[in-house]
């Protein structure tokens, strides 16, 4: 196999482990909030914040097409970001502080009335499923 006159990192140096643990400690943020979103959010949008169950699943099958749009978008300007940090790095710096507060705004719904908690429901879990989680979650 030809490596166009790279030299592979992989087979020169070995990864510590404080570089796994590091590593998978980052990993488990991403994992730990994607569960919750994953295992609790159609229960806390339905019973905590009382938005009826077809306005639910309206909110996370159009997520869900308008994730996988970002998820190209995303690619496309990974590709185009030149920094001395390299392609992925710099977007796990400039977020952390975007995916701490979009955290908290997912999981905390004013109270709008039926129309103005759906739509802040849409919005949020957007910012963070969409957006945030997309430019968070590239390696």
């Amino acid at each position: 196999m030809e490596n166009f006159g790279f030299k592979n990192k992989a087979a020169t140096e070995k990864i510590g482990l404080a570089e796994y643990f590091f590593y998978g400690l980052g990993d488990f943020s991403f994992c730990f909030i994607y569960g919750a979103i994953g295992s609790y959010i159609v229960f806390f949008y339905t019973d905590v914040a009382c938005i009826s169950a077809g306005v639910v699943g309206t909110i996370l099958l159009l997520s869900k097409i308008f994730d996988g749009i970002s998820d190209m978008l995303m690619g496309f300007v990974i590709e185009n970001v030149h920094s001395p940090l390299g392609k992925a790095r710099p977007w796990l710096l400039w977020m952390a502080i975007p995916y701490c507060i979009g955290c908290v705004l997912l999981f905390t719904v004013p109270d709008f009335g039926e129309t103005g908690k759906a739509v802040y429901a849409f919005l949020s879990y957007n910012l963070m499923a969409t957006f945030i989680f997309t430019s968070v979650n590239t390696r």
